[in-house]
């Protein structure tokens, strides 16, 4: 089951709503997205699952990790370089 609130913003909660991931990029027009996570994340299984999941849907996923738990400014002006 999944819930959809907006208050500021859209907000999707529930069971296996990383299936909706893709559902969530169409509805605000999203082709090229980029998947931020941090390096101590990124070889996680469930992480890898996501990304998969996105790469069979947008054929520009791109993915950005050159950074550890709480970013600062230099990581994202990178990530940005790389979006």
């Amino acid at each position: 089951m999944g819930i959809n609130w907006n208050y500021p913003t859209t907000i999707w909660i529930g069971e296996n709503r990383i299936e909706d991931l893709s559902l969530a990029c169409k509805e605000l027009n999203i082709s090229n997205p980029l998947f931020v996570t941090d390096k101590d994340l990124i070889n996680l299984d469930i992480i890898k699952n996501i990304i998969l999941k996105l790469k069979k849907r947008f054929k520009n996923l791109i993915t950005f990790s050159n950074f550890t738990g709480n970013p600062i400014g230099i990581n994202v002006e990178e990530g940005i370089e790389v979006y």
